[in-house]
């Protein structure tokens, strides 16, 4: 295992991280992808499998990784209760050496900006070009900064009260700051579990650190690790990229050529 920082370490909040990451807008869109692409494949930044379960519920084979146990932990629990079996690879994606090749490779859910160091994402890129076979696809979903930045005002903003497995429930805010010259998000998340008479009987909070890439600041760094751009959408709809408006940036690239 790679010793790299974590930029959000969602270790401390793994036991709570499903009952308020419900989002399912994507799954559609992943479960397609999967489809499209042929095994071996490689889900990298799996978390707790949200986009993971969508594409094993519908019959087709992928492997998991993650470098937070605890995420993966969850993860675990939640096939065996499925009755689905998938590699479960604790491996961090800035530093990628696993002992097999990939026919697809994706980054879901917008976590490639999670890897907050621009040397850290070039090293990335250059770490799934290896572990790609020849022809393979590697596909990724960004958010684009022109659409997101200014939403990350600094202020601090509560994302909901969420029901746990059990009668608790967790509330959780945030405050994100994004600084346009750099892409660089900072700011914290706070997380307090809540009993039915309204105490609180756990509370963290986890610094928060990103970087959110322009489109032409990330296909210059994926041209720079040997990849060309195959499709670039900017919704999930696979819509075309408008740079001013489009709220994502999602890609398919695969390695150019050799001269």
């Amino acid at each position: 295992m790679s010793n790299l920082v974590k930029s959000i370490n969602f270790d401390r909040v793994a036991h709570w991280y499903d009952a308020y990451v419900t989002a399912d807008f994507d799954l559609p869109f992943w479960a397609a992808e999967a489809r499209r692409h042929p095994e071996p494949r490689l889900e990298l930044m799996c978390g707790t499998g949200r986009i993971s379960l969508a594409i094993l519920q519908s019959g087709l084979s992928l492997a998991c990784a993650d470098y937070s146990a605890p995420m993966l932990a969850v993860l675990s629990h939640k096939l065996r209760q499925r009755n689905l079996t998938a590699p479960v690879i604790e491996a961090d994606a800035r530093s990628l050496n696993l002992n097999e090749k990939y026919a697809w490779i994706f980054i879901g859910f917008h976590s490639f900006a999670e890897i907050s160091d621009a040397e850290a994402q070039a090293a990335t890129l250059h770490g799934i070009a290896r572990h790609l076979l020849p022809g393979g696809v590697f596909t990724l979903s960004l958010q684009n900064p022109i659409v997101r930045g200014p939403q990350l005002d600094g202020r601090w903003k509560e994302l909901g009260v969420f029901q746990l497995a059990g009668e608790n429930k967790v509330r959780v805010s945030g405050a994100w700051k994004f600084d346009s010259p750099t892409g660089l998000v900072t700011g914290a998340q706070h997380y307090q579990e809540i009993l039915p008479n309204g105490g609180i009987v756990a509370e963290q909070e986890i610094p928060i650190h990103f970087r959110l890439l322009g489109a032409g600041d990330f296909e210059r760094m994926a041209a720079a690790a040997g990849f060309r751009v195959l499709d670039r959408w900017g919704d999930y709809n696979r819509s075309p990229f408008d740079e001013r408006q489009s709220p994502f940036m999602i890609y398919n690239l695969s390695l150019s050529p050799r001269t």
